[in-house]
């Protein structure tokens, strides 16, 4: 099954999704199985996350996997019990699973620019 988090665009490139394995670079790997060796429950500056993939558990894993693709194509794994992380896609979600309509979307990238967590 996938997250019910797939296929929400943010700014036009950034995408909640369940994708295929990643190339290797920090703590991913590329075969069946887990893609984070180990993450981080540390804040990223907001401003420099481009993506947020989130891939739930299944065959290909046991465990929830959260990683953000940052400026420069740069990925991070987190920890998916990171509060602010849970935070960041719970509102998120919450404002942005079902767009309606590109107006919708327009306004979305402001806000998203803006700061999604100073609602």
């Amino acid at each position: 099954g996938r997250s019910g988090l797939g296929g929400i665009c943010l700014m036009g490139l950034s995408c909640f999704s369940s994708r295929p394995p990643l190339p290797p670079h920090g703590g991913l790997l590329t075969n069946m199985r887990c893609k984070c060796i180990k993450s981080t429950a540390q804040i990223i500056n907001l401003g420099l996350i481009l993506a947020i993939d989130v891939t739930p558990p299944g065959i290909h894993c046991r465990r929830k996997e959260v990683i953000l693709t940052l400026k420069k194509n740069k990925k991070v794994c987190v920890a998916p019990e990171a509060p602010w992380i849970q935070l960041l896609i719970h509102k998120l979600t919450q404002r942005y699973a079902t767009p309606s309509s590109q107006k919708n979307q327009a306004a979305y990238q402001t806000r998203w620019q803006d700061g999604p967590l100073s609602s």
